[in-house]
């Protein structure tokens, strides 16, 4: 089954709306995979592994290699490698406590 990703509710559903990203991954943590594809439920992880709460976010390239997954899109060149990134904020109320 192929799933869709729905450009305009990308941003107001958190990054769910990218669907055929989540059935192409569906352990990620992140679900836009490309520049144009806000995920703010990536955001919102990324800040709470920075603050210690979130563990273990696995992300694309960790998970097992699906020979199935067929590129429908010559989008596959602008992919963004996000990685668990250090978070200002987080920072902050790190060294408050």
């Amino acid at each position: 089954m192929q799933g869709h990703n729905i450009r305009v509710a990308g941003f107001l559903s958190m990054g769910e709306a990218w669907h055929n990203n989540h059935h192409s991954y569906p352990g990620s943590a992140m679900l836009g995979l490309y520049n144009d594809e806000p995920d703010p439920g990536w955001w919102i992880l990324n800040a709470l592994h920075n603050l210690r709460i979130v563990k273990n976010i696995k992300l694309p390239k960790q998970l097992p290699i699906r020979l199935e997954l067929v590129a429908v899109s010559d989008n596959i060149d602008n992919r963004v490698e996000r990685v668990p990134e250090d978070c200002e904020i987080a920072k902050f109320i790190r060294k408050g406590s």
